[in-house]
């Protein structure tokens, strides 16, 4: 689910585990590798040009100054026996959307999706996209 609020915008990804027992394997590149993390990984594309990818920041409670996105772990143990692990990432907004946004205030909208990333990662660092998920586009100013 994402919900766009005011400047930013707030995402829920629910993740559910298909099996009595936690994922422990990822297939890459014909072979399967143990898994030591789950990760939930965000970044925007443009309608018009999803080849076009998009840094997401999120900013702090307070002071609302945005800081680099890292991507979101979870620990497997959560995820079974048949449990939904619930995750949610507030304040999240786009690097760079559109431009002359700050100089001009009358600048061209443009529409924008969200792509979320479930992401397993080996004990050699190695990160592999197990599912995505791309948005309905939405307005971003």
């Amino acid at each position: 689910f994402i919900n766009q609020k005011r400047n930013h915008t707030e995402i829920t990804v629910n993740v559910e585990c298909h099996s009595n027992y936690p994922p422990v394997f990822v297939e890459a590149n014909g072979e399967l590798r143990q898994f030591s993390q789950l990760q939930l990984a965000f970044c925007g594309v443009k309608d018009d040009d999803p080849s076009t990818q998009i840094e997401i920041a999120q900013c702090e409670a307070v002071t609302r100054k945005p800081f680099a996105f890292d991507p979101v772990p979870f620990r497997l143990e959560t995820l079974c026996p048949r449990k939904v692990e619930k995750v949610v990432v507030p304040r999240l907004q786009f690097e760079k959307a559109t431009d002359g946004n700050n100089t001009n205030p009358s600048s061209k909208q443009k529409y924008y999706r969200m792509v979320v990333r479930l992401i397993a990662v080996t004990a050699e660092n190695v990160r592999n996209v197990v599912q995505s998920y791309i948005s309905d586009r939405f307005i971003v100013r």
